[in-house]
């Protein structure tokens, strides 16, 4: 009677452990289908952010040692993180957003890039009397009436305009009138052929006493002090041009700040406290 009873007991045993894992995973799966997942704020730019990612973009792509051997990837990885380390988002807390530079820097690029364009025909059309500030209203409407919208980067315009893509920029939309040229004529350039053939004639009859070992060395001794003369003087050179354009686009800034009406933000109001004390609190 007893043995009765175990053979199904048996058989109901085998088939729960059987069926055991499928519940189990079953289960599992369930748990974290019901999970929805977490999505990370998207960052909301304002002026002084775009600054801070504006020096991170520029530092990093003149960097002295790795120049212009950077790839893509790893570039804008540099900026990232040159980004999320600057005091600014740090103490804005911005370590859990979702920021893509790549994707801002884009379009600071594509607005600027058009600008520069509004900002060179409106030169072409400045006469003596007009003030820089004049020309500047004449490319924003030149801006408006191109692309159906207010420019809103001005802020980035004027710490780019200086830089030597955004030079380049300008050249490239301001035409350059041409070039007339001139021929010699016939008989002025048969003359100063034989005059040079000449001159070529005698050097090579003359002929030249080799220098000496101390006379070589003194040479070369006087064209290394001299090369390095040059790039002293190219080096203090640089020096003045990148103050005198730092100068500049902190001008710019100050002009946009004063333009903008009071009060100002806390942001605003620290870097035109800054640019004043720098400037004109001597």
């Amino acid at each position: 009677m007893v043995i009765s009873y175990i053979q199904p007991l048996r058989l109901l045993l085998a088939s729960v452990l059987f069926f055991l894992p499928a519940l189990h995973a079953g289960s599992v799966n369930f748990k974290y289908c019901n999970e929805t997942p977490v999505r990370k704020d998207r960052k909301k730019w304002n002026p002084a952010d775009d600054e801070i990612l504006i020096s991170a973009w520029l530092n990093t792509s003149k960097d002295p040692i790795i120049s212009n051997q950077q790839r893509g990837g790893s570039f804008w990885q540099r900026v990232q993180k040159y980004y999320a380390e600057s005091p600014h988002a740090i103490a804005n807390g911005e370590q859990g957003l979702n920021i893509n530079c790549k994707q801002r820097w884009f379009k600071i690029n594509d607005y600027t890039n058009k600008f520069c364009g509004a900002y060179a025909a409106a030169e072409r059309l400045n006469s003596s009397e007009h003030s820089e500030n004049d020309v500047l209203k004449v490319a924003h409407d030149i801006y408006f009436a191109d692309y159906k919208s207010k420019f809103t980067m001005e802020h980035c315009w004027c710490l780019l305009r200086f830089e030597q893509k955004w030079l380049n920029q300008n050249a490239i939309n301001t035409p350059t009138p041409a070039v007339r040229t001139k021929r010699k004529p016939v008989a002025a350039a048969s003359q100063s052929e034989a005059s040079q053939g000449e001159e070529n004639h005698t050097e090579q009859d003359c002929e030249k006493r080799p220098q000496g070992i101390k006379a070589t060395k003194g040479s070369r001794n006087k064209a290394e002090g001299k090369a390095l003369a040059e790039y002293k003087s190219m080096l203090e050179v640089k020096k003045v041009d990148m103050a005198e354009k730092e100068k500049l686009q902190k001008l710019g800034i100050l002009d946009t700040l004063l333009a903008k009406p009071e009060p100002l933000s806390a942001t605003d109001q620290v870097i035109k406290d800054k640019i004043v004390a720098q400037y004109f609190l001597d």
